[in-house]
């Protein structure tokens, strides 16, 4: 059973132009008497969208193995001017309270809710492990009692550092140009990892030109130094994007849930503030019907990599196709040692949520 959920009241969520859009849960959940391990999917997008190819597919495959999913649907830069990451570490935090709160009614097991974060969704997901005890994610309300450190996270090709081996511009988006040093650094999750953290498992490949495998080693020996319970998992020959490779398209297509931030940002502006951001929209219009928008924004080119999996700023992309001879299609092929990753996840889970 598909159920939307929303994470906010109107009047709780005040993210700059974004119109009528609120973060929210989209849930598959088991019809039965059952009680289910939740997993929580975050997809990427560089901070700017989110890659549908990493929503219901992803879902498809933990709720086929008794999960019950929630795609969590999180505040981002769309518009590259507004950084994003202190209102969607509210949302990741919001969620994992309120599933803990409405465990009994959603079927799941508030001591089983698990993050799995890719490429920049994997950073809110090791934000989640590593940062849940900040006080600005602290609540008055009716969640207050709830804790929100999930039980496990699974960072997949996640960007982790803003340091040497960053992914270029995605921390601009993240927390903006001009943040501060102690800020970078705070958002610098290998430098965060401390012995309360949340155990995880980390999943990278070898070959990843967008964010580079260190960000995989750096997590882990922090993990290591710290007697955080982790596994790490390096996949000889894998690219960026490499876990949504062979999905079905099916699903891209039923996740096109994840542009409304867009698609309602867009219609809140007014037609000079929408003209002003030039060629940022290309091929959008003000006024479009949802499919007709998101039909757009799947066949732009940077859409069609997001629907892949690669969401990354789009010199990286042509360093990685310039490094690979030109071949787009080498750097998105699907790779043997990638096959069924969600079964070895699945395996680790439950080893250390039982």
């Amino acid at each position: 059973m598909r159920k939307r959920i929303e994470l906010w009241d109107s009047e709780e969520y005040h993210f700059p132009g974004a119109g009528r859009f609120i973060p929210f849960l989209m849930a598959e959940l088991h019809e039965d008497e059952e009680i289910h391990p939740a997993m929580i999917i975050i997809p990427g997008g560089g901070f700017i969208l989110m890659s549908p190819g990493e929503a219901d597919g992803v879902a498809a495959q933990f709720y086929g193995m008794g999960y019950n999913t929630f795609v969590l649907v999180y505040t981002n830069n769309v518009t590259l001017d507004k950084p994003m990451i202190g209102q969607a570490l509210k949302d990741a935090s919001r969620a994992v309270r309120l599933l803990r709160a409405e465990s009994g009614r959603l079927g799941i097991n508030p001591q089983q809710i698990t993050a799995a974060g890719f490429s920049g969704g994997g950073h809110l997901a090791a934000s989640m492990a590593t940062l849940f005890d900040l006080p600005e994610l602290s609540e008055n309300g009716k969640y207050r009692d709830y804790s929100n450190r999930p039980d496990a996270a699974v960072l997949i090709y996640a960007l982790v550092t803003g340091g040497a081996y960053t992914c270029p511009g995605a921390y601009d988006m993240l927390l903006g140009p001009d943040a501060a040093e102690d800020e970078r650094q705070l958002h610098s999750l290998e430098l965060q990892v401390k012995e309360d953290s949340v155990p995880m498992y980390i999943l990278h490949g070898t070959s990843d030109f967008m964010v580079p495998a260190q960000n995989a080693l750096m997590m882990a020996a922090a993990c290591a130094e710290k007697n955080v319970a982790y596994e790490l998992n390096l996949l000889l020959g894998c690219f960026h994007g490499f876990a949504v490779i062979g999905f079905d398209q099916k699903y891209s297509k039923s996740s096109r849930y994840v542009f409304e931030q867009l698609y309602d940002t867009i219609e809140a502006m007014s037609p000079e503030e929408f003209a002003g951001y030039g060629e940022l929209f290309l091929g959008l219009r003000q006024g479009m019907d949802y499919g007709e928008f998101a039909e757009v924004v799947e066949n732009t080119t940077m859409g069609r990599l997001w629907g892949t999996g690669l969401h990354v700023d789009m010199e990286t992309v042509h360093k990685a196709v310039a490094a690979t001879g030109g071949n787009m299609s080498y750097v998105i092929q699907k790779n043997p040692s990638a096959d069924n990753w969600w079964l070895r996840v699945d395996s680790w889970i439950r080893l250390v949520t039982h």
